[in-house]
């Protein structure tokens, strides 16, 4: 086993300094760097303490946790955040009607796959479809895509006047899109606007930057 501080293929006879240079015994410095050496030709590095070393972790630690906090320090200071969202196209369909059941099937049901109806001019707004946020001037600040669309039971109504009561449906997707600062925003879906009236970023924030949007009638 090699000794610390000597070199391989140094004479056994020759003391080798901390920073590698081989002298002849007897010397009490190195000659070419002017570090002491030790008479038995051992140069020993001191390790640093079992205390130092747990500062050195809990330092870098600190380091760490101090970069995740300053990034999202100006993740949010720029201006970005992310927009939770749901589109609830209205009036998707009622019991008797196959139009939106995605594949074809003999009737709708809760949570079922749903798309837009053709017949509506909603045949783009499916999963998939690319949803545009745009500020007050019309500038778009963020995109993403539609989730799944999935139908939900809004309730019942007498749609033929004879007394029958059909329950009702509307087809609701989820996107997330991450949007850069604005006063306002507004959504489109494949092109159709949701929801007419812009909401603000005050809105937002006050509902932890989710809000589902109208599409349709």
């Amino acid at each position: 086993m090699r000794e610390a501080g000597r070199s391989e293929g140094s004479s056994p006879s020759q003391v080798t300094c901390l920073n590698g240079h081989e002298n002849p015994p007897g010397k009490a410095f190195c000659g070419e760097c002017g570090a002491r050496l030790s008479k038995s030709g051992v140069q020993r590095v001191a390790r640093p303490s079992r205390a130092r070393r747990y500062w050195g972790i809990a330092a870098a630690a600190t380091v760490v946790v101090v970069a995740l906090v300053a990034g999202y320090v100006m993740l949010v200071a720029g201006g970005t955040r992310e927009l939770t969202g749901t589109i609830r196209l209205v009036g998707a369909g009622n019991e008797n009607w196959q139009g939106t059941c995605a594949p074809n099937c003999p009737g709708l049901q809760v949570n079922q796959e749903c798309v837009g109806d053709p017949a509506a001019g909603f045949e783009d707004v499916r999963r998939g479809a690319t949803v545009t946020v745009k500020d007050e001037a019309g500038a778009v600040v963020g995109t993403a895509s539609l989730g799944r669309g999935s139908l939900d039971k809004t309730g019942a109504e007498d749609t033929l006047g004879l007394g029958v009561q059909i329950d009702q449906y509307d087809c609701v997707f989820a996107f997330k899109a991450p949007v850069e600062k604005a006063k306002f925003y507004s959504v489109d879906v494949a092109g159709a606007v949701a929801d007419p009236q812009p909401v603000s970023a005050a809105e937002l924030d006050a509902s932890g930057w989710k809000k589902e949007f109208m599409l349709g009638s």
